[in-house]
């Protein structure tokens, strides 16, 4: 199982009973273990980030079209009722208005 596995050299204190770390190495593998546990959060952090960031891609893709349609029959639609309103106001004969106004409310 660890036949691939190369030798680290690891400056260690031999004494009679125990061996200890030196304290500068201590402190690295500290580190070195607190990022180890906290991999699998960073890993699953990005890759929700790139979920979102492709999701957001597809939805601006999707309606990045259909926006400015909807604002240019928005547009369309004032112009026509602006048209109304001047033929509105042109028009002298009463019931000639009341039939403008009848047909500007189907719009």
């Amino acid at each position: 199982m660890y036949r691939n596995v190369k030798d680290v050299f690891i400056p260690v204190f031999w004494t009679e009973n125990s061996v200890s770390l030196s304290d500068e190495y201590t402190n690295g593998v500290k580190i070195m273990l607190k990022i180890v546990e906290f991999g699998p959060f960073v890993y699953y952090g990005l890759f929700i980030l790139g979920c979102l960031i492709i999701l957001g891609v597809i939805l601006l893709h999707v309606f990045h079209y259909k926006i400015p349609r909807d604002e240019k029959k928005r547009y369309e639609k004032i112009i026509i009722v602006i048209r109304y309103c001047q033929l509105i106001v042109a028009t002298k004969k009463r019931h000639e208005r009341m039939s403008l106004l009848n047909h500007m409310k189907c719009i």
